[in-house]
């Protein structure tokens, strides 16, 4: 369903001259292959498989994100609310070139969304401490980001590895029987 709509916008972005039609039918194109998936259902070679693929996307992903996006929340509202405020642009008087520093320097109001970022980077290694300097409890801070860390990458991404691991198991066991059902 999401996809037929993302091409019908996609083709009247097209015909009204309007250049985001471009990023509307990336997402129709990608959504188009995995339809596709749904009908190799049937054929025995990939039947098993695009069921394994629909069950985790739908099941164990899902969840997955569900209490990840908790946890960066619950995480990135304790962590930001430790960094120093920036100072506002109405203290620099108009004569004097000053700069307001932002983050991660100090905390403005486009900070948690920078954060919660930063903190996904941080999940998939990719993150650095830049922010560490400008917190006003430094050690609090560090702890709050190791117990994030061993939260979210060591426990979470271990149990979803774990949960699928086992819907794997249950689809191959039912895989034949799946197989005829579909």
């Amino acid at each position: 369903f999401i996809y037929s709509v993302l091409v019908i916008v996609t083709a009247g972005l097209y015909l009204g001259g309007i250049e985001a039609y471009l990023a509307v039918m990336v997402f129709a194109l990608v959504l188009g292959w995995m339809n596709a998936l749904y009908f190799t259902r049937g054929l025995k070679l990939t039947g098993t498989y695009s069921i394994m693929i629909q069950k985790i996307l739908f099941k164990d992903l899902f969840r997955f994100l569900l209490v990840y996006l908790l946890f960066m929340i619950g995480y990135a509202s304790a962590l930001v609310s430790l960094l120093n405020p920036c100072p506002s642009s109405e203290s620099c008087s108009e004569k004097s070139n000053c700069t307001v520093p932002t983050y991660p320097s100090c905390r403005d109001s486009q900070t948690f969304s920078t954060f919660l970022l930063d903190l996904f980077k941080l999940t998939i290694g990719m993150g650095d401490l830049e922010m560490l300097e400008s917190a006003k409890y430094p050690g609090v801070f560090i702890i709050l980001l190791v117990t994030y860390i061993i939260l979210t990458f060591v426990l979470l991404l271990n149990m979803l590895i774990a949960l699928m691991g086992e819907t794997v198991g249950q689809v191959s066991k039912e895989s034949k029987h799946i197989w005829k059902l579909q």
